[in-house]
């Protein structure tokens, strides 16, 4: 089973990406946009897992339980790993950035305690970011790189979505298709 964990985003900011998506589908023609239902917040990629999801969720629940609650806001736009060659196109986090962070490590460490090491993360090679990721970039072109950093220079939009109070973290069941990913709800666990 290919879990996930993640902080869900608000409707509003759903449809505000999704705009940002619309003005970026007219200037990046080789991208997979993802669906405004599928957006939220990576925290932890566990990947192909055969242990019991009970397990996962226990593990969760006493990692995060007295988190409390904050709030997150989008902010600005970047694409991994860098405009010279993009693969992915995200929308970046302002408010609540560092709890994000501080999540994402409290996961971590609950994982590598327990004795589970999974892939990336804060304890893994490449630092935590947190972000929404918008869009794919199947084959990057020059073309692909000269209109995002067009984009980046004149003309993306200021999101002005409402902040989203998150009070809970999700673990997901990724389902992979040729239509794109179908995600499932396995648990909420709230702080």
């Amino acid at each position: 089973m290919r879990l996930f964990i993640a902080a869900d985003i608000n409707d509003e900011q759903k449809e505000e990406i999704a705009g940002v998506q619309s003005m970026m589908k007219n200037h990046i023609a080789d991208a997979r946009w993802v669906r405004a239902p599928a957006l939220h917040i990576t925290l932890k990629f566990l990947g192909e897992v055969e242990i019991p999801v009970k397990n996962i969720i226990t593990l969760l629940e006493h990692s995060v339980h007295r988190f409390g609650t904050f709030k997150i806001s989008l902010d600005g736009w970047g694409v991994f790993p860098h405009f010279r060659h993009p693969r992915i196109i995200w929308v970046g986090i302002g408010q609540g950035n560092d709890e994000l962070r501080a999540l994402n490590c409290k996961i971590d460490h609950a994982f590598a305690e327990n004795g589970f090491d999974f892939a990336n993360g804060s304890s893994g090679k490449n630092k935590f970011l947190p972000h929404v990721t918008i869009g794919r970039i199947r084959n990057p072109t020059k073309d692909t790189t000269f209109s995002l950093q067009e984009i980046n220079d004149n003309e993306f939009p200021v999101i002005g979505a409402a902040d989203n109070e998150l009070n809970y973290i999700n673990l997901y069941r990724s389902n992979l298709s040729p239509q794109g990913a179908r995600y499932k709800s396995m648990a909420k666990i709230h702080f």
